[in-house]
This record gives C-alpha cells, structure tokens and sequence, in this order.
C-alpha cells in the first residue's frame, strides 16, 4: 500500500526506493515524504510503467523520475538488438553477446 510512504521517517531512513506501481493515483500525503527523502539523498530506481507511468497526474512524480511515460517507440513488438558495450567491462555482461528482444512479449 502506498500509506507506507506517508512513514517519513521511515522512507527517510531507505537507502533506496523501488517503486512498483501502474496507472495509480497518489495522495500529497503520500507524495510528500517520497520526495522529500529523495531531495535528501535517499536513492530512487525503477523501470517501466512501474516507475514512471506510476502516477499519470502528480507532475512532481514525473519531475522527479525524470520522465513520463508515452509509449513504446514503434509501438509493441518491436524488434531490437541489445548491444553489449564492451569498452565498460562489468560482471552483470561478462560473457554476454549482442541479442535480439521484441519488446512486450506477455
């Protein structure tokens, strides 16, 4: 539930917030202490809809996510190639090659 944000001290004493949440609605009391938290240095991740198509009507949400979501570029199913950057070596990539996805695959 989202009243768990409406804890400040709480959301303040994170060290990260991952916010999974689709097409919702969020009160400013709930908002608040979210915000709050990450102007503090509380660290804030997400991906896709779940963080950024969170809460369609609250533009400090999006001013804070950096980004509001539209759509998908080409729409659903389309084909992509990932390209693994091989000049910043990591070992989430070690060992992986490039590969085609198409993206929305439910």
């Amino acid at each position: 539930t989202l009243d768990a944000f409406k804890d400040a001290a709480f959301v303040a004493s994170r060290t990260l917030l991952v916010p999974i949440w689709t097409m919702g609605e969020i009160s400013g009391e709930q908002l608040g202490p979210v915000l709050d938290a990450v102007k503090g240095g509380v660290g804030i991740a997400g991906c896709h809809g779940g963080m950024c198509d969170s809460f369609r009507t609250q533009t400090e949400w999006q001013w804070m996510t950096g980004s509001q979501w539209v759509a998908h570029p080409g729409n659903d199913g389309v084909k992509y190639t990932v390209e693994i950057n091989r000049n910043n070596p990591s070992p989430i990539t070690d060992g992986l090659d490039d590969f085609e996805v198409s993206s929305e695959q439910y």
